[in-house]
Parts: structure tokens; C-alpha cells; sequence
């Protein structure tokens, strides 16, 4: 029924992270991102992948992008 499949995507969603991917684009000295794609992620795999980096490293620090100057 709908209201059974309702209920495991608000779990789902209780128990994850959400991924996006996209582009980072700088217009006006603002950045704005250019989303392409969102998946949920299993704590599991987000709390697997956040111990894999190292521990002086933030997750914003795995991604890099241009600047003009």
C-alpha cells in the first residue's frame, strides 16, 4: 500500500545522508551550485567513508574547484 511505502521512506531517509552531486559556479562573487544528481546514503557508507579520511581532513577539503584572480 501507499501509506506502508510512506513509512520505509521517511525511515530511510531518518537513517541517512544525503548526497549531492553537482557544480560549483562562481557568478558575481557568489557561488551558486548547479545540482546534477541526489542520492540517499546508508549511515553505514557515509559513517565508513568519514573514517577512511584522515582525521585532520574535512570532507569539504576532498573537493576543489577553481578561482579566478
Amino acid at each position: 500500500s501507499d501509506e506502508r511505502i510512506d513509512k520505509k521512506l521517511v525511515r530511510a531517509r531518518k537513517s541517512s545522508n544525503l548526497m549531492i552531486t553537482g557544480e560549483l559556479i562562481c557568478i558575481n562573487s557568489e557561488f551558486q551550485i548547479e545540482i546534477q544528481n541526489v542520492n540517499y546514503l546508508p549511515m553505514s557508507i557515509a559513517n565508513m567513508e568519514s573514517l577512511q579520511t584522515s582525521p585532520n581532513t574535512s570532507p569539504s577539503s576532498r573537493y576543489s574547484w577553481p578561482t579566478n584572480k
